[in-house]
This record gives C-alpha cells, sequence and structure tokens, in this order.
C-alpha cells in the first residue's frame, strides 16, 4: 500500500518552544525535514497553536529552513540570499531526496529528463537554471525567479524545457510542500478527504485500531498525522480551540511503555513515521 498513500503531516508553528538558540532550532527543524524526507512526506501542515503566542520569527524560521532544505543545492544560492535566519544551515544534513539531482556534464544530460529549476530572463527571453553549468530554454510563460519543475524537451546543444505539474512525477519522491494553516481545527475540517491520525500520550496503542486504520486508508488513500507541542499535546490544542479531540477515530499513542517522560517531537515525528511505513509494508 506504501505507494499510494499520500502521506501528510501537521505540527504547530509552536514547535521550537523548548528551544532557546537559533542552532538548536535549526537542528530540530533539519531533523524534521529528514524524516519527511526518508518517509515520503508530501505535505507538511504549520498550524497554528494560538495560546502558545508564538513569535512571528519562529514562524517564518520554520517555514525558511524546511523549504530551503527541500531545494536542491544548486538553486539555493538564487532563491535564498544570505540570510541570518541560515547561519547554522551548513550544520544540516543534506536531504538528497531525488529531486536533488547532482551535477551532470551537459553532453550527458537526457531528453525527458526531469528537474527543478529557476526562471531567469536574459533579453527578454525565459531560461530556467537547472543545475547544468548551461541555461535552458524556457517553453511558455512564467514568473522570474519562480522554483519550477521541468521537463527536458530537446537536449546539448540546444536546450529547451517545459514546466510540468508535480501530479505527472509520479514515478518518484519529489520532495515536502510546505503550507500554512490556520487553526487546527480549521485544517483538520478541510482534511476531511484524509484519515486523520491524532498523536497522543493519551491515545490507545495503534494495535487497536489497524483493521479501522488499514480499511480507511484503502479507501481514501492519504492519511494526515498530527503532531502536538512541547508543552501541550493535540488533545490539549484542540480544547483550547474549544472542541474534543474524542470526536476524531483515531487517537493514537505511537510510545506506548515509554520510557522518558516525554518524547520530543522530531523523535515522535520520526518515531511515528517509521511505525506507519511498517504498516504500509507490512
Amino acid at each position: 500500500m506504501s505507494g499510494s498513500v499520500d502521506i501528510s503531516v501537521a505540527i504547530p508553528d509552536s514547535c521550537l518552544l523548548d528551544e532557546q538558540t537559533l542552532r538548536d532550532k535549526t537542528l530540530k527543524i533539519g531533523q524534521i525535514a529528514r524524516a519527511s524526507s526518508i518517509f515520503r512526506v508530501k505535505t507538511i501542515y504549520l498550524y497554528q497553536d494560538r495560546e502558545a503566542k508564538v513569535r512571528n520569527t519562529d514562524r517564518r524560521l520554520i517555514k525558511l529552513i524546511l523549504r530551503y532544505l527541500d531545494t536542491p543545492q544548486y538553486l539555493r544560492k538564487n532563491l535564498f540570499p544570505q540570510r541570518q535566519e541560515l547561519r547554522y544551515a551548513g550544520l544540516l544534513h543534506p536531504i538528497r531526496a531525488p529531486h536533488h539531482k547532482d551535477w551532470r556534464d551537459i553532453k550527458a544530460v537526457k531528453e525527458g529528463e526531469i528537474r527543478v529549476g529557476v526562471v531567469v530572463r536574459i533579453k527578454d527571453k525565459l531560461f530556467v537554471d537547472v543545475g547544468i553549468d548551461k541555461l535552458v530554454r524556457l517553453e511558455g510563460a512564467a514568473h522570474v525567479g519562480a522554483k519550477l519543475n521541468v521537463r527536458l524537451k530537446s537536449t546539448y546543444p540546444n536546450f529547451r524545457a517545459e514546466e510540468i505539474d508535480r501530479q505527472e512525477i509520479s514515478d518518484s519522491y519529489w520532495g515536502f510542500l510546505v503550507h500554512e494553516a490556520g487553526t487546527l481545527k480549521a485544517l483538520l475540517d478541510q482534511s476531511n478527504d484524509s484519515v486523520i491520525v491524532i498523536t497522543s500520550r493519551g491515545g490507545k496503542s495503534l494495535r487497536n485500531f489497524e483493521p479501522q486504520l488499514l480499511h480507511e486508508l484503502r479507501i481514501k488513500r492519504k492519511i494526515l498525522l498530527v503532531f502536538g507541542s512541547p508543552r501541550k499535546g493535540v488533545p490539549q490544542i484542540l480544547s483550547s480551540e474549544g472542541y474534543d479531540s474524542s470526536a476524531y477515530q483515531f487517537v493514537v499513542n505511537t510510545f506506548p511503555y515509554q520510557g522518558t517522560q516525554t518524547v520530543r517531537l522530531e523523535e515522535a515525528f520520526l518515531g511515528t513515521l517509521a511505525i506507519i511505513n511498517w504498516y504500509f509494508n507490512s
């Protein structure tokens, strides 16, 4: 079932509350990005934890570093000019997902190859930088500076490319998207086409839900995993919005009999995705 289920995750904008320095915040976000890529997460939703009174700088940092890490390295100088918030990004391990292509000799690039590019304009003509030491003529319209997925229609010496929709790339994992959401309840309401799994220490073991969960996944083919903050679990965040988590079918404890008082978000994130991945492939 693994190849046919779209995985999305939801994390609160308060997820950095337990980190005091830019370095530690950067490392935590990097762990979330790596785990998302390892387990083929398609969308990361950043929802609002309003009672936590999160600083805008933290919210911006989460989005910035996640998008930075999902961007192929050859595009980062163009898309992310030198910024103070990225001071520790060099400490992070690269994603190395399929869309992070290695440099290739321009004569070895094949027709039909798909790459991520950024749009540039030269003498009123549009080109894309796709990391092959030569700009590629772009067919069609696009905004300068835009990040695009393109397919090479012709190769050396007359490179041409066309933009393609992300949905057309079905044979390999093509990274994650980052979306800002409103409140948690609003996000859950608009995700009714997905199987919603709320992670909580107060939830039941995944074993209790196995038949129902697999049945729902076969029907919907989408799953949304919801995580809480360092200070409040998902049920508490929902309660602060005036709603009860018991209204949801799958409130799951993925760490029964944990040996520590708490499980950090980045630990819960990696562990939960690993468990869900095992279920998909068992």
